[in-house]
């Protein structure tokens, strides 16, 4: 693989390089294409810029918040809050969301904050009730919810300060993992280095999905497995349903659509998870990575499945039944032998005597 193709991609995605190398693999080096399917993935990750004042108590500050929906996290955090200094809220929403972090940090090396109230916030924010809350008014689609979220934060801003009269001002943007990796020097928030991911996290960073695909199970009533028999690792028969056109290009890749007709053909797919939940069962499969699809399924019908599929293991179990097999007869042969061998000598020793 062309380094200067790899390089291309981490410079334009912001993906580090395990993960840009075997994007580049699935692509068969389209180094366009790769950078296609990472501009196609969602942009989960909300970023909050907010300026407060404190009324009552002359408290001026500013906070950027970047939270990652999907994994319910925080990438980024930070704030400045100073008393009875109007500079702790002149800062310029029109910024990148990087600019506007450096010019935070800048701050506060400058100038003399807080540090017990910023402290504070961090930790209001980080609690697990708040990190709820905060996921469901992002969530919300009330036409409201930007005040509510708005609501949401001036309550934390007021049990920091122990000031009621707060007014905020907030502005909200969305981005996607890679164009965040770009702005966070030397540290990637969505690695596949695996050896550096603690055992905890493994579930998490198994579970990342760039883009997920609409697919339609092949049914098969009667040579079928049911849903419910499913296990994970089974190589299921899907269509890939997706009309978007990343997906044109991903079922291009995998040959999963007919370039004479554009209509999607039958293709294997592993199966990485089946999810049963109140009134059906969803599937997901996996086809490269980071590129999932998915279906849901209200009743238990049955799907087709690759039967002949040989795995290493199931290679490994054939070859050490045929292996414990010839060692049976070997010794049957062989005990046999050893009595003909032992009558015969009985035979010469009486005749002999």
């Amino acid at each position: 693989m062309s380094e200067e193709l790899l390089s291309r991609l981490q410079k334009e995605t912001g993906c580090d390089t395990v993960f840009g190398a075997m994007l580049l693999k699935f692509t068969g080096g389209d180094v366009d294409g790769a950078i296609q399917i990472m501009n196609s993935v969602d942009k989960n990750i909300y970023i909050l810029k907010g300026k407060f004042i404190g009324q009552s108590s002359k408290s001026y500050g500013a906070f950027i918040i970047v939270f990652n929906i999907k994994l319910k996290m925080y990438h980024i955090s930070e704030i400045v809050l100073v008393k009875d200094d109007k500079s702790g809220i002149e800062f310029d929403f029109s910024r990148s969301w990087r600019d506007y972090l450096n010019d935070l940090r800048l701050y506060k090396k400058r100038n003399i904050v807080d540090g017990d109230k910023c402290t504070k916030f961090i930790g209001f924010i980080n609690l697990q009730k708040n990190i709820q809350n905060l996921e469901l008014k992002l969530l919300s689609k009330r036409e409201n919810s930007e005040d509510d979220l708005r609501s949401f934060l001036t309550d934390i801003l007021i049990n920091t300060m122990g000031d009621v009269n707060v007014a905020l001002k907030l502005k909200i943007d969305t981005t996607d993992v890679f164009e965040l990796n770009k702005g966070i020097d030397s540290e990637s928030v969505f690695s596949f280095n695996k050896e550096d991911v603690k055992e905890e996290d493994k579930e998490i960073t198994d579970k990342k999905e760039l883009i997920i695909l609409k697919i339609e199970p092949e049914i098969s009533p009667v040579t079928g497995v049911s849903i419910s028999d499913l296990k994970k690792g089974d190589y299921i028969a899907v269509k890939i349903i997706d009309k978007r056109p990343i997906a044109e290009y991903i079922g291009t890749l995998l040959h999963a659509i007919d370039t004479k007709n554009n209509e999607p053909i039958t293709i294997f797919a592993l199966l990485k998870d089946v999810e049963v939940v109140e009134h059906g069962v969803f599937l997901t499969v996996e086809f490269g990575p980071g590129i999932y699809g998915s279906s849901y399924f209200g009743e238990d019908v049955k799907v087709n499945i690759k039967k002949d599929f040989i795995t290493d293991d199931k290679v490994e179990n054939e070859y050490v039944e045929k292996e414990n097999i010839i060692m049976k007869y070997f010794w049957l042969f062989g005990g046999a032998l050893f009595t003909i061998i032992m009558a015969l000598f009985v035979l010469i020793f009486y005749y002999s005597s």
